[in-house]
């Protein structure tokens, strides 16, 4: 029991990593698509959104 929440807490904490290092190579792309710097607990702008969502879709489809 104590091995399958620790594997569910890893998992979890895995997933939130990825996202954020999705995030930070959005950070350095949004420079060429003239976003603004996105400094609040939540994105700003809707373009940020899209563009971090694009870069995971690129991620992943190159990955596997």
């Amino acid at each position: 029991m104590v091995t399958a929440l620790y594997n569910v807490l890893n998992a979890i904490l895995y997933c939130i990593l990825a996202g954020a290092m999705v995030t930070v190579s959005a950070s350095a792309i949004r420079i060429p698509f003239g976003i603004a710097p996105q400094t609040g607990w939540y994105p700003q702008d809707y373009r940020f959104v899209l563009l971090v969502l694009a870069v995971g879709a690129v991620w992943c489809a190159w990955r596997f």
